[in-house]
């Protein structure tokens, strides 16, 4: 990569051996003497004083690969700042620092273990919990709360929710069958080469008269 607008934009290098790369190369001898990155003379370009750098300087690191071959500890304390608000003139460092050092991916969050407590369907009981009873409750239990063997049936108001949940499971998966038995009828119809199923028949007319509907004889 290689430094070569003010306001920090960089370019990826062309492919060893291209005209691109020759032509670059060449650019390099024109503007600094020689034909190298590496060969490029930074020895004033401190990356700790970075923030002070010039455009002259930032374009040259550029030039001489400087950016890909810092360590992350050798960037500024400013540029790796992600809390600054861009008032402190070090915007150009903090994308030149963001570009070769992007962020990874966020730690992924703790799943919630619910101390250890469950829900689950019995052959017998129906849907049992090992959470510590409601105030008042009157159903099936085995156990005492907070113990390994403890379980309970589930009280009308964690029942309501389940059997909601079961439901819309329910209407999600008969949802995606019929979709797929649409999905192989035209597949079937397309395979023996069938038509197109025609429009069913339309029934007799329907006459409306107050509240009734009234249908013609045939």
């Amino acid at each position: 990569m290689s430094v070569e607008e003010p306001n920090g934009v960089c370019n990826p290098k062309p492919p060893s051996g291209s005209e691109e790369a020759l032509l670059a190369r060449l650019g390099t001898f024109e503007t600094y003497g020689v034909g190298l990155p590496e060969e490029i003379d930074i020895r004033d370009l401190a990356p700790q004083r970075m923030e002070s750098w010039t455009e002259e300087q930032f374009a040259r690191a550029g030039a001489a690969d400087v950016f890909q071959r810092l360590e992350e500890r050798d960037w500024p304390p400013a540029a790796r700042d992600g809390a600054a608000d861009g008032t402190d003139g070090m915007c150009k460092v903090r994308q030149l620092y963001r570009l070769f050092h992007p962020p990874g991916p966020p730690p992924p969050q703790a799943r919630d273990d619910f101390a250890g407590c469950d829900a689950w369907e019995d052959e017998i009981h129906g849907w049992l919990t090992n959470f510590p009873p409601p105030a008042g409750f009157a159903g099936y239990e085995s156990g005492e709360p907070g113990t390994d063997d403890y379980e309970r049936e589930l009280d009308p108001e964690e029942a309501a929710i389940v059997a909601g949940d079961e439901a819309r499971q329910h209407a999600e998966e008969e949802a995606e069958r019929v979709a797929m038995v649409a999905e192989q009828e035209a597949a079937r119809r397309r395979y023996f080469e069938l038509d197109e199923p025609d429009e069913p028949p339309a029934g007799p007319p329907v006459i409306a008269s107050g509240s009734e509907a009234i249908q013609d004889e045939p």
